[in-house]
């Protein structure tokens, strides 16, 4: 049966390794007063206020799934107090650089409704093999 399931092409990647000279960088909308003081308590890692599903990236360990909401439930920058930019999240969810998002809301939207590309990629190749090969 574990013959059905895609297996790793790699170990996965720290936060800090994937935000490594990301392009194009425009900065995201400001947090308000409230959220920045949310951040700062945070820490990396941590929860932000009362809002169990706002969290500060942690550099060290991979990003966790980032879903279809920014403010209450959204992940911020682990080391500057804002919210990520596209190309972050980009990155973060394995699209290509180089794929064009026509707004920083759309991007939200699309990233957190999106199977990430590699694990798509993992996927098909894997349905690819069991039923072809």
């Amino acid at each position: 049966m574990n013959d059905l399931f895609p297996q790793a092409e790699s170990k996965p990647i720290s936060v800090r390794q994937a935000l490594i000279n990301v392009p194009d960088y425009q900065p995201p909308p400001d947090m308000s007063p409230r959220f920045k003081e949310y951040w700062e308590r945070a820490g990396q890692g941590g929860t932000m206020g009362s809002f169990s599903s706002s969290n500060r990236l942690t550099l060290e360990k991979p990003s966790p799934t980032l879903a279809k909401s920014e403010g209450y439930g959204g992940m911020y920058h682990p080391t500057e107090c804002r919210p990520l930019s596209s190309a972050e999240r980009k990155r973060l969810s394995s699209f290509p650089d180089d794929f064009i998002f026509t707004d920083w809301k759309s991007c939200i939207e699309r990233i957190g409704n999106a199977v990430p590309p590699l694990m798509t990629r993992a996927i098909a190749l894997q349905i690819k093999a069991v039923m072809f090969d």
